[in-house]
């Protein structure tokens, strides 16, 4: 016990890089909910982290951490459809073309801005420009000669702004309450049963199990939401994770997001911050427009047809979607489309462009 406590002991720093996250994560949770702030548990787990690092902390959420936390959100997302719903999902089309149309729009329109404004090379532009999953992005950009560093900080800059900004609009618009537990977690878990419990657990892992074995885009909470959601709609259960469960997977999300600006120079920092939070916006300005038009063609309301065009991760989306209550298989649907489309999208425009993999 002794030995492994030991600071040159990788284990250890590990572990201990963790718990500081997550502590500074909570207790930043902790001071938004106190404060009445909209979405505390992550906005305050993301901010309270990114200053730690500022300030010289190091926090670290290891990927084995990173990666138990998805498959509850893939579960909770999947609780969100019911057979009315799947009905509905024929409907949605409009929505589907849409975000084809905006993905496109805003891969073309990231990689003129980061090759003439921000300098960019070729490869790098390209993939900084595609509003997709993180991890498998940068694992595709490396392939393609890209500065996957850099792009690690560009799209974290870009989910981390969609998660500060997105809950204040959502809260100023629809006069939700995003401090307060969220609604689905307490409508779906009235009398759960053991077996509730074990249905759950076994879509987590099940999901968690298909997630790892097709690498899907999205990763493994795609697999437990696939899962989450024939369970769900079969009707073998209508339990949900509980609201205690969200807030941790929240601090943990926050924490993560936090994190991932460890390593990184004040100069890199700033260099890559002030490219990723102009195109951030610009992001998030043309999903609102987009999402605008989206208002002419379907029936979902105007929030929801926003966060299912946000540029923010997939997780980070499903959980302001699921706080609120609001259109969440809708929402992840979109999502998932989104992530595929950029996945696809990107490595032909890549070949347009004359780009191959190192």
């Amino acid at each position: 016990m002794a030995t492994w406590l030991q600071r040159d002991n990788p284990l250890a720093v590990q572990a201990w890089n963790t718990l500081k996250a997550l502590a500074i994560g909570g207790v930043g949770g902790a001071a938004f909910w106190s404060l009445g702030l909209p979405l505390p548990w992550m906005l305050g787990a993301v901010t309270t982290t990114a200053m730690a690092v500022v300030f010289g902390v190091k926090p670290a959420m290891p990927f084995p951490v990173r990666d138990v936390s998805r498959p509850v959100i893939g579960v909770l997302a999947g609780s969100a459809f019911t057979p009315a719903i799947i009905a509905q999902a024929a409907s949605w089309w409009p929505a589907i073309a849409l975000i084809l149309t905006y993905t496109l729009f805003t891969l073309i329109l990231g990689f003129f801005y980061y090759r003439r404004v921000a300098r960019f090379d070729h490869a790098t532009a390209l993939f900084a420009s595609a509003p997709g999953g993180l991890s498998e992005l940068t694992l595709m950009a490396g392939d393609y000669g890209a500065d996957v560093r850099g792009l690690v900080l560009l799209h974290s800059i870009r989910i981390v702004l969609a998660v500060l900004i997105l809950p204040f609009i959502v809260a100023m618009v629809t006069g939700a309450d995003l401090n307060s537990v969220p609604s689905s977690a307490q409508s779906h878990n009235t009398g759960a049963s053991l077996l509730d419990w074990l249905i759950l657990v076994g879509c987590g892992a099940t999901g968690y199990a298909l997630g790892k074995l097709l690498r899907l885009p999205g990763g493994v909470m795609i697999g437990a939401l696939v899962i989450s959601a024939i369970v769900h709609v079969a009707g073998l259960t209508s339990f949900a994770p509980p609201a205690w469960l969200v807030i941790v997977v929240q601090i943990v999300i926050g924490s993560s997001a936090g994190a991932r600006f460890v390593g990184t120079t004040r100069a890199q920092l700033l260099h890559f911050a002030m490219h990723g939070f102009s195109f951030g916006l610009c992001l998030l300005a043309l999903a609102a427009g987009f999402a605008w038009v989206g208002t002419f063609a379907l029936p979902q309301p105007y929030i929801a047809l926003l966060l299912a065009m946000s540029p923010g991760g997939i997780a980070e989306m499903t959980i302001i979607t699921y706080t609120i209550g609001l259109e969440t298989a809708f929402v992840v649907t979109c999502q998932i489309i989104r992530i595929f489309s950029v996945h696809i999208i990107t490595p032909f425009l890549a070949g347009c462009a004359g780009l191959g993999r190192k």
